[in-house]
């Protein structure tokens, strides 16, 4: 009888944990406090527009204590890359083990890019285009809300 109610009770805290993890989810990107969100220009950079493009984030790696890591695809093979600092956020092809496609969900509203803890998702302003870029954190628009779709 022990025995049954022990694994019971074991089967019963596996299933809790596990009904928790991370999982992917069709989301759409959110510039806090706007009515602006991702999308795509005609080469693939990230931009902001009012209607906004469908994602996925797919969980990538262990989660970081309160931090959600995963990469941000589109439905053909493609996620969010950065190129680096200063430069624009731009669909590429999916290489799960590729840290320049992993981001941290902060739940202040960051989205920075796993391997560079200082730097984050931040919106840059151009005559044409509003682009979205990686820059140091603090330097302009960086909260983002994911809108589940």
């Amino acid at each position: 009888m022990r025995f049954n109610f022990l694994l019971l009770l074991i089967t019963t805290l596996t299933a809790v944990a596990l009904s928790q993890e991370w999982k992917p989810h069709q989301v759409k990107i959110k510039l806090r406090n706007t009515e602006y969100y991702w999308a795509l220009d005609t080469v693939n950079n990230v931009i902001l527009s009012l209607q906004g493009l469908n994602w996925t984030t797919v969980p990538f790696n262990p989660t970081s204590g309160s931090l959600s890591s995963g990469s941000i695809s589109r439905f053909n093979g493609e996620s969010v890359q950065s190129f680096g600092i200063n430069n624009k956020l731009t669909l590429s092809k999916a290489n799960s083990n590729d840290p320049k496609q992993c981001w941290h969900f902060n739940p202040d509203g960051l989205i920075q890019l796993c391997n560079v803890p200082n730097w984050a998702a931040t919106v840059v302003y151009r005559p044409v285009l509003t682009t979205v870029e990686l820059r140091p954190i603090n330097s302009g628009p960086q909260k983002w809300d994911i809108v589940k779709v």
